[in-house]
């Protein structure tokens, strides 16, 4: 228990009370005590409960993804010639709640020059269409990125 967070809960308390006193004392330091307790057992079972960090990252690796795939398929389209190779992917799936695999596909799905055809029933790969598979590493990072920012929101 933070004995100075101690002290400032009950400073905090008898100021609201408008007294010094033997009883407000002892209501301050109860309060205290039970207001630190139940904030550190809460702490101590999870840091960020409602992972605001790891959804904050899905946003923000969806925005980028977005941003990187709309410039490549514009790239695609203004430049002479039809300079692309589209294939289909069969990419390994590491999440296994529900819930989490709905959201990887569908942040593949909108994400421009790739659509998501499937996913295999035993839930361990998905099949998505790339409008420009010539760097697989390059897509496969992109995949993995999105994937990782998903299973850190919804382990």
């Amino acid at each position: 228990m933070n004995g100075r967070a101690m002290i400032a809960l009950a400073a905090t308390w008898l100021l609201l009370e408008g007294g010094i006193g033997t009883r407000g004392l002892g209501w301050a330091v109860m309060a205290g005590f039970v207001a630190l307790a139940v904030s550190g057992n809460l702490a101590r079972r999870r840091r960020d409960p409602l992972r605001v960090r790891a959804w904050l990252r899905v946003g923000w690796v969806f925005l980028a993804e977005t941003v990187i795939g709309t410039y490549q398929v514009a790239r695609l389209v203004v430049a002479p010639g039809m300079r692309f190779r589209p294939a289909v992917l069969e990419v390994p799936v590491r999440v296994r709640r529900e819930s989490a695999i709905a959201l990887f596909a569908g942040m593949v799905a909108v994400i421009p020059g790739t659509l998501v055809l499937g996913v295999a029933r035993d839930r361990t790969r998905m099949y998505i269409h790339a409008l420009d598979a010539r760097n697989l590493d390059d897509l496969r990072r992109s995949l993995t990125r999105i994937e990782d920012a998903v299973r850190e929101a919804l382990p």
